[in-house]
């Protein structure tokens, strides 16, 4: 909720210069942010010597 107020009062104090940086800066934020999240799943992964997701039944038996 706190959020919501933030963004509320940044609306009504920013100038249009600060809304365009702030429109152009949100994508990129939260690509980062999804990019970062995968980051750190896939490193505890490797931490933990687990296989990928997308390696479910592999029979490494030859």
């Amino acid at each position: 909720m706190e959020e919501y107020k933030a963004l509320e009062d940044f609306k009504e104090i920013a100038t249009p210069n600060q809304w365009n940086i702030h429109l152009i800066l949100k994508p990129k934020i939260k690509q980062w942010s999804i990019k970062n999240k995968n980051y750190l799943a896939a490193t505890k992964r490797v931490e933990y010597d687990l296989p990928p997701k997308f390696i479910t039944n592999a029979d490494f038996t030859f």
